[in-house]
């Protein structure tokens, strides 16, 4: 299937996307980074440059230089009440010794997946499937950030889609 049916076929990314999105910007430190990421509980955000153009994205991950693999396993007390992520932190820093002065530029990850807010949905889908995205930016004409996209904006658009088909049933 190239496309989606009905409603959901009709939606493109500047439908589901968030238009408020947590940035970092190319000269901040990673210590400024963390501490942005930590308060509002993000693992990563979308890095741009002074004119608000997308140039790459970062995580903690990128941060701390670990594989998408080897997390330390979690009891289940912890999982449930911390980010697996953030119960890194305070391991990596001792551990790795990291250079929290170093500019975000010098970690983030350039070769980025995006879209443009005219994409369909489904291509959005499928990167963030494709690829075990956590965030997909989404850019306009001019290459600047204009939203973000998540697994679960694909989610709520089949389930408001759904929901709509219900409705126009009754």
């Amino acid at each position: 299937m190239r496309q989606l049916p009905g409603r959901l076929g009709m939606l493109f990314s500047r439908d589901i996307m968030t238009s408020s999105v947590v940035v970092l910007e190319e000269d901040m430190t990673l210590e400024q980074a963390v501490h942005l990421l930590r308060k509002v509980g993000h693992s990563g955000a979308p890095v741009v440059n002074e004119s608000g153009v997308l140039i790459g994205t970062i995580s903690i991950r990128d941060i701390i230089g670990t594989k998408k693999h080897s997390e330390p396993s979690l009891s289940e007390a912890d999982k449930s009440t911390s980010s697996g992520t953030w119960m890194m932190w305070p391991q990596t820093i001792t551990d790795n010794s990291i250079d929290l002065s170093q500019l975000v530029s010098q970690k983030m990850r350039r070769d980025i997946y995006k879209v443009t807010q005219f994409s369909p949905m489904i291509e959005a889908a499928r990167l963030i499937c494709a690829h075990h995205l956590h965030r997909l930016p989404v850019i306009d004409a001019n290459d600047k950030l204009v939203g973000l996209i998540t697994p679960i904006d694909i989610i709520a658009a089949m389930v408001n889609a759904a929901d709509e088909q219900t409705d126009t049933k009754k």
